[in-house]
């Protein structure tokens, strides 16, 4: 998810994010936009690690909610200032880089983490169609294109799993009609 659009967020807080819009500066001031494409507004189902810092987030933001009494503003944003607008863009990566240099890992750019998102899903071999509509993206070719590095890894577990069908890792067939006798027994 591109920062712009994590802005926009709102929430079912424990199910799924929604993205419906993106946060950017018009005219010198904030608004909600529309998503930068079609495939862009979607529901994005949440890994229970995530739920889990978000459940922490949540609980934090309602305390600056009853701290913030009546000048709260609630839009129902998933990342919110202390009164409940919109976080300026500023100081999200204010927040980020404070995170990023207590992590240790001053290379990092907030970004990047949506590739690695991307790159992590592959590697543990989701399908690109799947990556591709995590991310939002228009096409399949679009994703293929930029993550592309990481699929002659999936590549290579393929090829595993083909020597695990036809008699398991490491076990060459002397010839070829063992290999066809092999993968017909298997079939029956």
């Amino acid at each position: 998810m591109r920062c712009s659009g994590s802005a926009g967020l709102t929430s079912t807080w424990l199910e799924a994010l929604s993205t419906s819009g993106a946060l950017q500066r018009v005219d010198g001031g904030l608004q909600f936009v529309p998503p930068k494409t079609h495939r862009s507004a979607r529901p994005i189902p949440l890994p229970g690690i995530a739920r889990s810092a978000l459940e922490v987030h949540r609980a934090r933001q309602v305390k600056e909610r009853v701290a913030a009494k009546e000048l709260w503003e609630d839009e129902d944003l998933v990342f919110a200032n202390t009164i409940g607008k919109p976080m300026e863009p500023r100081n999200v990566n204010r927040r980020f880089e404070k995170a990023r240099t207590a992590a240790g890992l001053e290379w990092l750019r907030l970004h990047d983490l949506r590739h690695s998102f991307a790159t992590f899903l592959l590697d543990q071999g989701q399908e690109l169609r799947t990556v591709m509509d995590l991310l939002g993206h228009s096409t399949i070719r679009l994703t293929a294109d930029t993550y592309g590095h990481v699929l002659p890894r999936t590549a290579r577990s393929a090829a595993d799993a083909i020597d695990r069908a036809l008699g398991g890792l490491n076990e060459t067939p002397t010839n070829p009609i063992d290999t066809a006798n092999r993968w017909m027994t298997l079939r029956k």
